[in-house]
């Protein structure tokens, strides 16, 4: 997770990437950055998928106003990058009541699937039943100053 807000730092101080968390522990991970989030969400199952689901309408609108302009975002500070990271999937995606955890799942397909292009990305980590980690969806945005 900090390797890739580390990746995105210059575009969040230029005000060109935005960053959005979810924590489902309680802000256990996030926390520690607080300031660098637009959105943080760790404590309310709602407001964690109020994220998501925001997520996904500002990433459709923004694909709205580029089709048929641009197949790539280039991300200003009146039109920034949006970076979604999610903390412990499994706490989102498992658990819960079905008809949530069906809204989380649309939601984080969403973006993993259509995201980069309009400029929303959503980078997640989830620990599997060994315990290892895995990531996924992750870049670098235009003009984040890493690439």
């Amino acid at each position: 997770m900090w390797s890739i807000t580390r990746g995105v730092a210059n575009g969040i101080r230029l005000g060109t990437v935005k960053v959005w968390g979810v924590d489902p522990k309680g802000g256990m991970e996030l926390s520690f950055g607080r300031g660098l989030f637009d959105r943080l969400a760790c404590e309310n199952p709602a407001d964690m998928l109020a994220v998501l689901e925001d997520g996904v309408a500002w990433m459709q609108r923004r694909q709205r106003f580029s089709a048929g302009i641009t197949r790539m975002h280039q991300p200003t500070v009146e039109d920034p990058f949006v970076l979604v990271l999610v903390d412990e999937l499994a706490a989102l995606s498992a658990y819960g009541d079905h008809k949530m955890r069906a809204r989380t799942a649309a939601a984080l397909q969403m973006l993993t699937s259509q995201g980069r292009a309009p400029g929303s990305v959503s980078s997640r980590r989830c620990r599997t039943r060994a315990r290892r980690s895995c990531r996924s969806g992750t870049c670098s945005p235009p003009g984040s100053g890493s690439g």
